[in-house]
């Protein structure tokens, strides 16, 4: 998880529906207006899920639209552009966009992860907020943070350190050392100014690599480290 900047103010439709009293389910009578939603959502977040950043591709993955305080108890924040995500199916594989949220939620509880995982709770760690900025990308894959409260979400309620995401993540960096050798030489090669045009480069991608979040803490923490 990374701490994920909204566009401002969001597609206009949502605040007329706002403006209007209408509900979240008055966004499905056109379904044009839906995919302009979670176009800009995914385009904010550089096309990875919210919560496991894992890559989630339109014309692929089924692709849900997340609402970080629920509706059920946030009924007044339905169609609140700063309350809206997109995340992944929820599983250990990435549904097929033809495949419905039933069959997401047949997945065994224990393998469920992200919005399908959540459900209608409310969790305290936020991507849109500063809630992610303490988390730590662990050498053994998982993620920590000094908080309970918010390592509890990240345990359980949004279960981010099951073991296939632990295992992606840590093939996600070992991938990145071999790109890095590949591309700018052993690691006494590895300066300052080519780690941050590395992580620039990085960055300035309309689809961010899966797990940019490892990655990006981990090329900071290396560029920290040499003068």
């Amino acid at each position: 998880m990374r701490r994920i900047a909204k566009s401002k103010p969001g597609p206009p439709r949502l605040l007329e529906l706002r403006q209007q009293g209408k509900r979240y389910t008055d966004l499905d009578a056109n379904p044009k207006d839906k995919q302009r939603v979670r176009t800009a959502l995914l385009d904010d977040q550089g096309y990875l899920c919210c919560y496991c950043m894992r890559r989630i591709s339109p014309e692929k993955h089924r692709i849900k639209i997340e609402h970080h305080e629920s509706q059920s108890s946030n009924p007044d924040r339905e169609l609140d552009w700063n309350n809206l995500l997109v995340a992944c199916s929820g599983g250990p594989k990435l549904r097929a966009r033809r495949k419905d949220d039933k069959a997401a939620r047949k997945i065994p509880t224990d393998l469920q992860t992200c919005d399908t995982r959540k459900g209608n709770a409310d969790i305290t760690i936020n991507p849109l907020d500063s809630s992610v900025d303490d988390i730590e990308y662990l050498p053994n894959g998982q993620l920590g943070h000094p908080q309970p409260s918010l390592q509890e979400d990240i345990d359980q309620h949004l279960n981010l350190n099951v073991g296939f995401l632990v295992e992606a993540r840590k093939s996600a960096r070992r991938a990145m050392i071999e790109a890095l050798d590949r591309t700018l030489g052993s690691r006494k090669e590895w300066t300052r100014d080519k780690l941050t045009r590395y992580l620039e480069g990085l960055r300035s991608a309309s689809r961010l690599e899966p797990f940019f979040g490892l990655l990006e803490h981990d090329l900071n923490r290396w560029i920290a480290r040499r003068r």
